[in-house]
């Protein structure tokens, strides 16, 4: 796969080593689901965690919070003159409040324990006892602050850059701060796959279409193809 898109990119095929990229990673998470579909449970022991029922869904708000900011950002109507000035504020706000609310993760994490907190659990798959497992460590805790603290920078430093497609620039930017949470709070090795991989879909669009090189195209192949 990684052989046919490089010659295909050499041989000027962008449309050839895109569609092989996005398919074979299709492929390959079908794949796996369907594996684990058939694959016969095996019982492994849980991570030791710490419940905090009073913050039960804060991981899970701040994975919402942005997908929220892109509903709004989808209302703003094309006509409207002044749409990429409400659009740019939306997600800025957006950002920001999310980067206060993973504060309290900060703010209430407890430091004399090494068990996971925070944590969530969804069922997904009662075929093979897939879940949806969130929890926070004091690893994760600093990416996950780190994100929401960096995304809302870099919309401010192409406040101005940007002129085109700004709408879409946006929604690039906080699907990418959903994602990147969920894989810096997640506990399934699944879905952490699953989402890692995801994160290269928006950092692809918004290298090769706002880049500000000549070769931004080149560089978002390269990019997709080394991170792969």
């Amino acid at each position: 796969e990684l052989a046919a898109s490089i010659i295909a990119v050499i041989k000027g095929e962008k449309a050839i080593s895109l569609g092989n990229l996005i398919g074979s990673n299709i492929f390959n998470i079908a794949s796996v689901l369907g594996i684990t579909a058939l694959v016969k449970e095996i019982p492994v022991t849980e991570p030791q965690i710490l419940a905090r029922d009073i913050f039960w869904m804060l991981g899970f708000s701040l994975i919402l919070l942005p997908l929220v900011g892109i509903y709004f950002v989808t209302t703003i109507d094309d006509s409207d003159l002044f749409k990429d000035q409400k659009i740019r504020y939306i997600g800025l706000y957006t950002t920001l409040f999310t980067f206060f609310v993973s504060l309290l993760l900060w703010i209430f994490f407890d430091n004399s324990t090494s068990q996971f907190q925070f944590v969530e659990k969804y069922y997904w798959n009662p075929i093979s006892n897939g879940t949806f497992y969130l929890g926070i460590d004091g690893i994760s805790l600093f990416l996950v602050i780190l994100t929401t603290f960096l995304i809302p920078v870099c919309l401010l430093a192409s406040w101005n850059a940007i002129k085109v497609n700004v709408k879409e620039y946006i929604i690039a930017f906080l699907f990418l701060e959903s994602i990147l949470i969920i894989v810096f709070t997640v506990l399934d090795l699944l879905i952490f796959y699953i989402f890692f991989e995801s994160v290269l879909i928006p950092m692809f669009a918004i290298i090769g279409i706002w880049g500000s090189r000549e070769r931004k195209v080149r560089a978002s192949y390269l990019f997709f193809l080394y991170t792969l």
